[in-house]
């Protein structure tokens, strides 16, 4: 067998967004010796025992959950798409039990198992600095790939009235419920003079997943419950802009949705935003409401051009399984 690919653990998320983009890419490939194990499978430590053997003996093995195969595979590949593995001590701190403790520990396997790993693939600039803190002898073994985002045939739709969509899974780390209680009160101010735009903000979440009252009440707010990745894209083909307010990511789907789609993405003004979003970031410096309005306002009238060249799923699997780009 040529190379082996684990995709165990990838059931919500970005994780599962990037499955589905491997699992398209295979409809239309040519590989015949290749295997796929995991499917539908936790990531528990039994699994990762357990896949050691499953591979049996293949040139290439490739894991696309952050641990790193151990012993299998002459030319061992990982894909490490989750922040929370590699901390700052301040985050860490400021975070507290958001983070379940089970997370630490997991990213103690996490760093270990990537010092076997020959070429490690993160999706944006920001996981290289942070591996690199902690791990600095993965630097040289370290490749910056955007994760793969397939656009879909419809055109773009705006709606008659503004309308923004926040398309996050609300973990509790990303902080959703604070930074929706912040675009909130944006949301008011556009509605006040001189403006005096009505907005709805979608947010892909029941009201029972958040406590604030002033976010699960406002009649501002449309919770529209979890959505496919197919039900996701219809929302932002047809939404004014993508809100995006959560800090700690690695990637942000959301993000190169807007940017492949030319739908304009309010969000915090950071290098690692500029980095996926690109033209499409209409940016605010601080997570203050009179700063999310300003950029929520602008948002109103950008016209960014989609741009899906960084995200291309073709290019990113052919290097993942080392195969020439067709």
């Amino acid at each position: 067998m040529t190379t082996v690919v684990d995709c165990a653990g990838a059931r919500i998320g970005g994780a599962k967004r990037l499955l589905n983009e491997f699992d398209r890419y295979l409809l239309g490939s040519s590989e015949v010796d290749l295997r796929v194990i995991g499917r539908d499978r936790a990531l528990t430590s039994y699994w990762l025992v357990r896949r050691e053997g499953a591979a049996r003996r293949p040139r290439r093995s490739v894991a696309m959950n952050n641990v790193s195969f151990l012993t299998a595979g002459e030319r061992r590949t990982v894909i490490v798409h989750n922040a929370l593995h590699f901390l700052t001590p301040a985050e860490t701190v400021a975070l507290g039990r958001r983070v379940h403790p089970a997370v630490h520990v997991q990213a103690q396997v996490v760093r270990r198992a990537l010092l076997r790993a020959d070429v490690v693939i993160v999706p944006a600039q920001s996981m290289v600095e942070r591996i690199t803190r902690v791990v600095p002898g993965a630097r040289e073994r370290l490749t910056v790939l955007h994760n793969p985002v397939s656009v879909p045939q419809a055109r773009r739709s705006p709606p008659a009235s503004p309308r923004f969509v926040c398309p996050i899974v609300p973990f509790s780390y990303k902080m959703l419920e604070e930074r929706l209680a912040i675009a909130l009160e944006a949301a008011d101010i556009l509605a006040a003079p001189p403006h005096r735009i009505n907005v709805v903000i979608d947010v892909t979440a029941s009201p029972d997943t958040f406590r604030k009252r002033a976010v699960v009440s406002h009649p501002r707010i449309n919770f529209v419950g979890a959505r496919t990745a197919a039900q996701v894209e219809d929302m932002v083909l047809g939404c004014s802009a993508i809100l995006f307010p959560t800090e700690l990511e690695s990637f942000g789907y959301p993000l190169a949705e807007g940017r492949a789609m030319g739908v304009p993405v309010v969000g915090l003004d950071t290098p690692h935003n500029r980095e996926v979003a690109g033209p499409a970031l209409v940016p605010y410096p601080r997570q203050v409401a009179h700063e999310v309005a300003a950029a929520m306002f602008a948002a109103l009238t950008a016209a960014p051009q989609a741009d899906p060249a960084p995200f291309d799923p073709g290019r990113y699997f052919d290097c993942l399984l080392q195969r020439p780009h067709r």
